[in-house]
């Protein structure tokens, strides 16, 4: 059981970077759009990341 819980906070971690990796390369390009569509999508990732 906890070791399920390391690796799914692992996997949210890991998520995390690669979402602040891509936002700061898109950041440049079209910083409001993009920010405005990841704070849309956040909560849908949340509340599937919470039920899965």
């Amino acid at each position: 059981m906890l070791h399920w819980a390391t690796a799914q906070l692992a996997v949210l971690f890991i998520i995390l970077r690669w979402l602040e990796m891509v936002t700061l390369q898109y950041s440049i390009v079209r910083r409001e759009q993009f920010g405005t569509s990841i704070i849309n999508h956040l909560p849908c990732v949340v509340s599937w990341y919470l039920q899965s």
